[in-house]
């Protein structure tokens, strides 16, 4: 009865914190990405290299607004990839990411990124490229129609 007793109230407190909008926000409810700027703004993407493997062009091209989440589940950022060109080692990347409201509200601002291309020991095609807020890199592959991203203990998503 006393195992009940101390059980019920924790599985209360777990179930209002999983609940919670400002824990579990949607993605809807995070800041926006600002608009692409004019110094960017007319960017062309480049057309497939027929040289290259046809998993590295995949990363080619504007992918939709994904979103940055915790292992929690947690959504907290914005995040938005246009991958301009490919040259086989390296890619051209136009890059932004908007404010975190569960932290720090320091977004980014538009970036023209250099990414180095790798191929994993798994045979996985990844772009790396450094963290603007953090000193970590930044890890993304191609899996079906998505853009996955890793960094330490996050995880990003945007599908086509």
């Amino acid at each position: 009865m006393k195992v009940k007793m101390v059980i019920l109230p924790i599985l209360g407190v777990l179930l209002l914190f999983a609940l919670s909008p400002t824990v579990n926000c949607i993605a809807e409810d995070l800041p926006p990405i600002p608009p692409i700027p004019a110094e960017y703004a007319t960017y062309k993407i480049s057309p497939p290299n027929p040289a290259l493997a046809p998993e590295i062009n995949r990363f080619l091209g504007e992918w939709p607004e994904g979103v940055w989440e915790t292992v929690r589940g947690i959504r907290f950022r914005r995040a938005k990839m246009i991958v301009i060109e490919i040259t086989g080692t390296e890619a051209k990347i136009l890059w932004d990411i908007g404010d975190n409201p569960h932290g720090s509200t320091i977004g980014a601002k538009w970036s023209n990124i250099i990414a180095t291309i790798e191929k994993e020991e798994d045979g996985k095609i990844c772009l790396y490229f450094p963290s603007q807020q953090t000193a970590s890199l930044l890890k993304f592959y191609v899996e079906g129609k998505c853009l996955v991203g890793k960094q330490r203990l996050y995880s990003y998503k945007a599908c086509r």
